[in-house]
């Protein structure tokens, strides 16, 4: 098989790995903002699916403009509760890059090419404050091995996904707009293996919590 196809086997299983995450969820009792990330994407990428082999569809583009939007609002919020933010400390950034994404949706890259500039921000950002919820973590926590808190397992699964994602956004401006081939297919590969580990390893941590409740 080449690579085009490699590409759209291993995109189509990450999309779909989003299932198993949200489906852990639903019997977790804590993180909202998470389960409802979970679902959302994973209905967001089945219809990208269904378009694309039910429909024939090449281009599902607005799709990530919309899951852009709210995978940024969910795992913001996520980060900041777990920070304990004021609503100010919350709302403000929130709020000021959903904007920039929307500006960058009507000016610069129209819904139907990839919106490259919204996910690398959202994804820097989104990166930056794992990193310091990583250090929240190790401030807090004094006889309770890191690996055994379930907020470090499911933290560890984002900052898999963030660092792989956003090597890809930044290095891709204008190839991601492109066809599956070349830098463009190996940038995709490179984000769905990213987004497939860091389903399997928050799933990981769900099911050891889970099972020691």
């Amino acid at each position: 098989m080449n690579l085009q196809t490699w590409t759209l086997i291993i995109s189509t299983l990450s999309d779909l790995s989003d299932g198993l995450p949200f489906a852990l969820f639903l019997s977790f009792y804590k993180y909202s903002s998470l389960r409802i990330y979970f679902g959302g994407a994973f209905i967001i990428k089945l219809l990208t699916i269904v378009m694309i082999f039910g429909f024939g569809s090449r281009n599902t583009h607005p799709f990530y403009h919309v899951l852009a939007l709210f995978e940024f609002s969910c795992l913001f919020l996520f980060y900041a509760g777990q920070l304990q933010w004021s609503r100010w400390q919350t709302f403000l950034p929130l709020v000021s890059i959903l904007l920039l994404d929307v500006g960058f949706s009507l000016f610069l890259q129209n819904i139907f090419t990839f919106n490259s500039y919204a996910w690398s921000i959202n994804t820097l950002i989104l990166l930056i404050v794992s990193i310091r919820y990583l250090y929240y973590l190790y401030e807090k926590v004094e006889d309770v091995p890191l690996e055994e808190v379930e907020g470090f397992i499911i933290n560890s699964g984002f900052l898999i996904y963030f660092a792989g994602s956003l090597f890809t956004y930044l290095l891709g401006f204008n190839i991601l707009s492109g066809q599956a081939t070349g830098w463009f297919g190996n940038g995709w590969l490179f984000q769905s293996v990213a987004n497939l580990i860091k389903n399997l390893v928050i799933s990981y941590g769900l099911r050891q919590f889970n099972s020691n409740r």
